[in-house]
């Protein structure tokens, strides 16, 4: 699932999650586009904020909804 796929479905708007993750709105932005890639730790943050786990698909960030 792609950062923009979890964003939509997320409590959080993007400014919101942006506070949270300690990153500028701007920079959440490009990670929702695709047109940057988040390091691996602000990825484990983002993913931990979410309920989700992280993995790598096609050298890209992954992130899955965690099973209950």
């Amino acid at each position: 699932m792609t950062l923009k796929q979890l964003l939509s479905k997320s409590p959080y708007s993007q400014k919101e999650l942006a506070l949270r993750v300690g990153v500028t709105e701007s920079c959440l932005s490009q990670y929702r586009k695709g047109n940057r890639e988040p390091s691996y730790s602000t990825a484990a943050v983002i993913a931990m904020i979410l309920n989700c786990e992280l993995g790598i698909e096609k050298s890209k960030w992954d992130f899955a909804r965690k099973q209950p």
